[in-house]
């Protein structure tokens, strides 16, 4: 299990994003399947109800070698997706809740809100 924090007071792009996760000792989130897709946008919901304009950072990037092959910043491959409309040609992917935050490919200059996620020990302190 893992768990993750949502934080949508300072949006940064994907880089910055990436690196404020890992300063606290997590990453962004680097894996998906049904559950934790059902989770994180209930989550995403709950948190913002009506405003469909939120958006979050994953941590996926588009494949470098193969345009139309998608990688998590782990290195492994996306192979579970829950694309909203594939075949955009940005190089980069958040949880998009202008469409039931399921995914989009997103400029990675953006400066969007992001999830971090974590190990179970890491999480259930307050935000310093």
């Amino acid at each position: 299990g893992k768990c993750y924090i949502f934080y949508n007071r300072q949006p940064l792009n994907l880089r910055d994003a990436l690196t404020f996760c890992r300063s606290r000792g997590g990453t962004l989130v680097d894996e998906s399947n049904p559950a934790l897709q059902g989770f994180i946008s209930w989550e995403l919901w709950r948190r913002h109800r009506s405003d469909t304009s939120s958006q979050y950072w994953m941590g996926a990037v588009r494949d470098h070698t193969d345009r139309n092959n998608w990688k998590w910043i782990s290195g492994d491959d996306v192979t579970v997706s829950f694309w909203n409309l594939p075949g955009g040609d940005e190089d980069c992917a958040r949880y998009d809740g202008s469409k039931g935050w399921l995914w989009s490919d997103t400029n990675c200059n953006a400066k969007i809100n992001y999830i971090c996620q974590h190990q179970p020990k890491a999480c259930g302190r307050p935000e310093q």
